[in-house]
This record gives C-alpha cells, sequence and structure tokens, in this order.
C-alpha cells in the first residue's frame, strides 16, 4: 500500500505542472502579429515596414518590433488611451 502511494505522488506532480502550464497558457496577454508603419518625424511616408507582436494584460500595451526594438506602454491618467512609455514619455493613442 506504501508503494502504491509513492507511485501516486510521483505522478501527481507532474500532472499539477501540466495542468499549472495549460491554465497559464490561457491567462496570457491577448496577442497579434501585425505590420508596423515607420514614419520618421515630421513625415507622410513610411521608411520601414517591419513585422510586430501587439500584445495587452491589464491595460499595458507591449509592442514588440522584429528588428528588436520594443515599447511597454503603461495608461496613465483618466482618459482612455493616454500612456506613458518605458522612458516616462507621453504616448496617446485613438
Amino acid at each position: 500500500m506504501k508503494e502504491e502511494n509513492s507511485h501516486q505522488k510521483m505522478f501527481v506532480w507532474p500532472l499539477s505542472a501540466l495542468m499549472l502550464l495549460i491554465t497559464t497558457r490561457f491567462a496570457l496577454a491577448d496577442s497579434t502579429r501585425a505590420r508596423c508603419d515607420i514614419y520618421p518625424a515630421g513625415s507622410d511616408q513610411a521608411s520601414a515596414l517591419i513585422v510586430c507582436t501587439f500584445s495587452q494584460y491589464q491595460g499595458t500595451v507591449y509592442i514588440d518590433r522584429s528588428d528588436g526594438v520594443s515599447y511597454e506602454l503603461v495608461p496613465t491618467g483618466d482618459v482612455a488611451g493616454n500612456f506613458v512609455d518605458q522612458s516616462g514619455k507621453a504616448v496617446y493613442g485613438g
């Protein structure tokens, strides 16, 4: 009987870990791949088109560009669409 319990314990931990991974997978941020058009300041023509991944978790928006540049935009104030980036600069969304 004691040996049976030890075998049960051996399988409970991996099963618990697997269930945690499965449930964590669904709790991760919503994300989508997109194309980012990069415009130089003051220009109306894009200088580059880059694949990006946009993610959102609890109001914070994450943008990861395929060229290694990333942004973290944290909501600020009471107006929707107002953010602060990781450098503390204001960012406004529409």
